[in-house]
């Protein structure tokens, strides 16, 4: 149904995304943002909220900054949650 290729050769990961495409898989390149049928969103919970963050592949960096941001700020109002 879906596939991660991770691995450290890039003519592995080219080889597994073509065979994906052809059977009609999703695929996700981890190291190739252009290969990517679906991304990972940085995810905070806290309880019943749960948020998450993406730039589509672009920075997972920002994501990140952005989560972490979210999760200090909802920190600072814990206690009216």
């Amino acid at each position: 149904y879906i596939v991660i290729a991770a691995t450290n050769d890039s003519f592995v990961n080219d080889e597994i995304y073509e065979l994906c495409k052809m059977q009609g898989i999703y695929v996700n390149i981890a190291s190739d943002k252009e290969k990517c049928d679906f991304y990972f969103p940085a995810i905070y919970t806290y309880e019943d909220i749960v948020v998450g963050i993406t730039t589509g592949g672009k920075d997972p960096y920002v994501s990140r900054l952005i989560r972490e941001t979210i999760e200090k700020a909802l920190a600072s109002i814990e206690d009216e949650l």
